[in-house]
């Protein structure tokens, strides 16, 4: 904003509206991250993947 002060009402659609998507990141998050173990199950996905993805798969996993 430029020096602007937000009215309550608009602090607080702006904070509903942020919070909204940080949810939706967490969820994609997680869906990502579910892909990505589904990827490691050799009963699952991990029959399809090659091994040096597997490898990728788990240095991206264990990042901190």
């Amino acid at each position: 904003m430029s020096g602007d002060m937000q009215t309550p009402q608009e602090a607080e659609n702006d904070l509903r509206a942020r919070e909204a998507a940080a949810s939706a990141i967490a969820e994609r998050n997680l869906a990502m991250r579910d892909l990505l173990m589904r990827m490691l199950d050799p009963d699952d996905l991990g029959y399809a993947v090659s091994e040096e993805i597997r490898r990728e798969i788990r240095t991206v996993l264990i990042r901190k």
